[in-house]
């Protein structure tokens, strides 16, 4: 973690642990909440071949075929490929984002939002197929952690069940 957050300083000038206030990881990207400034981190990032790209009126860096980074009203910060900001920005603009999805923020509000760190990954859909429903799935449907180290390691964890009558189970450490 030490290493990442030097190498990211170095290249962003961005500090993870006092520019961001609030990062939640999703397996299309990352958003975090903070303090950003997106002029510096273009002229930061032109020596790692990024490049200023607009979709639809918003602006991003890019390192084509990798990914790609943006940062919103100089306070959020969105990461992950370039399809994943395009598919981040459209959603916004239909009202469909994360943000808006009733499933999303109650994960994320099992584990409590005072956690800096959020993190929620969908398994299966929320929407189970008939053949899911007669067959009677049983799996986690989605894994949601939320982390600190407020006094130590704290780590919350909840596993939703695919199966309604399954319970919903938490973890700390």
């Amino acid at each position: 973690l030490k290493r990442t957050r030097e190498e990211v300083k170095k290249a962003t000038e961005i500090d993870l642990f006092f520019d961001v206030d609030k990062l939640v990881l999703t397996s299309q990207g990352v958003v975090a909440r903070g303090r950003f400034n997106a002029k510096d981190l273009a002229k930061n990032l032109a020596a790692a071949r990024y490049v200023d790209a607009e979709y639809k009126g918003r602006h991003y860096l890019v390192r084509p075929k990798e990914d790609a980074i943006a940062i919103i009203d100089d306070a959020i910060l969105l990461y992950g490929d370039e399809s994943d900001l395009r598919a981040a920005f459209d959603a916004k603009d239909a009202g469909t984002s994360l943000a808006k999805s009733e499933q999303v923020t109650d994960r994320l509000k099992s584990v409590g939002w005072d956690h800096p760190v959020l993190s929620t990954v969908r398994i299966t859909d929320e929407r189970p197929s008939i053949r899911s429903i007669l067959k009677g799935s049983a799996g986690p449907r989605a894994v949601t952690m939320g982390m600190t180290t407020k006094s130590g390691l704290d780590l919350d964890a909840t596993i939703e069940s695919a199966s309604p009558s399954s319970p919903r189970s938490a973890t700390r450490t």
